[in-house]
């Protein structure tokens, strides 16, 4: 979606305190509230959410590796192809979506990482849906082709 703004401040300014704010919740949490016991690294929650983040990463990684060599190329707005691009039109959001999930499952689901998750997805759903839209208005014809959700596969 275009912006108005080259460097948008008001957006950094609110979330620069956010991610302190956040940083120090998660470090607190991890560090000092919550016991794991010595085996946890090898437990099936703290794998299955490590796979989880890895995954999430891989896909927030290539999907913002496509749209960055996508905007050099072309210099135009284009509908981004290949990946995830192919059932989702923010494959870069629910990749940011899943590496908290991940995050959570691999901390046994502590309140702090759970808060993030939820607020990353109510950040980031919103900001897909629109983006979805942005993209059935500037290609109309060529988008209601592809069939694709807006951030989950399959789902939305």
């Amino acid at each position: 979606m275009p912006s108005n703004s080259k460097f948008p401040l008001g957006i950094m300014l609110m979330a620069a305190p956010y991610c302190v704010v956040n940083g120090y919740l998660q470090a607190q949490d991890l560090s000092q509230f919550r016991m794991y016991h010595q085996g946890h690294i090898m437990s099936l929650n703290f794998i299955v959410g490590t796979v989880v983040t890895l995954c999430g990463f891989g896909i927030a990684y290539q999907s913002d590796s496509t749209l960055v060599q996508l905007k050099k190329s072309t210099g135009t707005y284009q509908i981004p192809k290949g990946g995830m691009f192919q059932f989702v039109s923010c494959p870069h959001f629910f990749g940011e979506i899943l590496e908290w999930t991940g995050f959570c499952i691999a901390s046994n689901g502590s309140l702090a990482t759970l808060s993030f998750v939820i607020w990353t997805a109510c950040n980031l759903i919103p900001r897909a849906l629109a983006q979805h839209q942005w993209y059935h208005s500037k290609f109309p014809e060529e988008y209601k082709q592809l069939r694709r959700k807006a951030v989950i596969p399959l789902l939305l």
